[in-house]
């Protein structure tokens, strides 16, 4: 296997330090130039991909990554092909530069893979939205469960955090924590807009400020335990 930096084989059992934790499944489909491969692993900033068709030799190429599912678009991201091994017909790429497109992607396939329910809502959103399993969520030292839930935003029923006197109106950022168990009492710390409150339903819908590679490993990790 050569690495194209040094030209010089990787040590046989040498572990690979990584910028991201590594997924299996889904296995993603990706075409370069006229070949078609599929992933061994990967993860918001590299991949890990193996094919029948000749592995490229020059090492930056724009990298298609096709349709999740029929009607979907598919993507194209400039990646870096870090290391060969055309034994066995694989290689590993390296993301040039991380894109909004590409979370949104990887968030989808996550979620079309672990959900048996596909699309959650009837509604089609730029990212598709997860009913089961709630998360759970401590704003302002109060415990909720999401109603539904992506990586781009959230819903949570019966949201009395008003009445401490913080009124969640349109446009306002708040503070949360992302829980691993619903008795955690410390969590993943992120921020949110608020999209709507309706004080009547003490339904909040949230829009989430930063997607980034945290939030992404926490949700992923979360479908994984239900899947």
């Amino acid at each position: 296997m050569l690495h194209f930096a040094t030209g010089e084989a990787r040590p046989p059992g040498q572990e690979e330090r990584r910028r991201a934790a590594r997924r299996v499944e889904p296995h993603l489909s990706i075409r370069i130039n006229d070949g078609y491969y599929q992933t061994l692993n990967w993860s918001l900033v590299g991949l890990l991909v193996a094919g029948n068709d000749p592995l490229p030799d020059q090492p930056e190429h724009d990298v298609t990554f096709m349709p999740l599912a029929p009607g979907d678009p598919s993507l194209t991201v400039r990646m870096t092909i870090v290391r060969r091994d055309p034994e066995r017909g694989q290689m590993a790429l390296t993301v040039k530069e991380l894109s909004e497109d590409m979370r949104l992607y990887m968030d989808q396939a996550v979620m079309l893979h672990l959900s048996d329910k596909g699309y959650c809502d009837t509604e089609r959103r730029h990212a598709y939205r997860q009913q089961d399993p709630a998360l759970s969520i401590k704003i302002n030292g109060h415990r909720y469960k999401t109603n539904n839930w992506s990586l781009t935003g959230l819903s949570i029923a019966d949201y009395y955090g008003d009445h401490d006197g913080v009124i969640p109106l349109p446009g306002r950022n708040l503070s949360m924590q992302f829980l691993p168990t619903p008795t955690s009492e410390v969590g993943l710390p992120a921020e949110a807009k608020v999209i709507s409150y309706n004080a009547g339903l003490r339904h909040l819908q949230l829009e989430l400020c930063d997607c980034n590679h945290s939030l992404f490993m926490f949700m992923s990790t979360i479908l994984q335990r239900q899947g």
